[in-house]
């Protein structure tokens, strides 16, 4: 009688298990896939300018990022990149430099 139950119980996980793994959509993502990825300008060092006392970039860097991730950034002072072209962990200070 115990070997009853516990032949129930093992084919009961592992039915649950199977089907689980079959309503879970095509990977972690689910059916749609991962969110889309935008380029954000991400700053690494800030200095401030003597003469002004206001913040200048001196140094910033290409993130890849999925958009849900984006926002977080962009409120810290990040910014979309406008040139797409730039590569994950390219330079981009120029972004933030004045013309």
């Amino acid at each position: 009688m115990k070997r009853l139950a516990v032949l129930i119980i093992a084919v009961g996980f592992l039915a649950g298990i199977s089907l689980s793994h079959s309503l879970a959509g095509h990977g972690p993502h689910g059916p749609n896939g991962p969110p889309p990825k935008v380029k954000v300008c991400h700053v690494d060092e800030v200095e401030i300018d003597p003469d002004t006392g206001e913040e200048v970039v001196v140094a910033a860097h290409v993130l890849e990022l999925p958009e849900p991730a984006a926002q977080a950034h962009l409120d810290h002072g990040d910014e979309l990149l406008e040139d797409l072209s730039l590569a994950h962990g390219a330079d981009c200070t120029s972004q933030y430099q004045e013309d």
